[in-house]
């Protein structure tokens, strides 16, 4: 009895080590962000071309995503290790295809506004 107690204490104590699981195992991949930064862009301008007042609605959600992503490269634990795992490149997409998303509302917006002025000159 005394050897089993000794064995699963030993085992707990050395638990902690082989649960080892790397940071990117727990962050989402490079696909997943080129697909919610590629959908988030389209729907963004197209929502702001056709619909504006739905823009808060739908730009939320992709840029919600972007947010939390950002707060993940950026924190002093987790991002060097990011970095470290998935390069630089994975940091570099994820700030632009959440900048392609912003950067679609002033598009959207001033294509609405051309289309509606063109159309008032016809």
């Amino acid at each position: 009895m005394e050897r089993s107690v000794s064995t699963i204490i030993i085992f707990l104590l050395l638990l902690p080590i082989s649960a080892h699981a790397e940071v990117m195992d727990k962050e989402p991949s490079l696909q997943f962000n080129f697909i919610w930064g590629i959908g988030g862009s389209i729907a963004t301008l197209l929502c702001a071309r056709y619909k504006p007042k739905f823009l808060p609605l739908i730009t939320l959600l992709p840029l919600f995503y972007f947010y939390a992503l950002w707060e993940e490269i950026n924190d002093p634990h987790v991002g060097p290790q990011i970095l470290r795992e998935a390069g630089e490149f994975y940091i570099h997409s994820a700030y632009a295809l959440g900048i392609s998303v912003i950067s679609c509302i002033p598009i959207g917006l001033l294509w609405f506004w051309w289309y509606k002025q063109h159309n008032k000159l016809i």
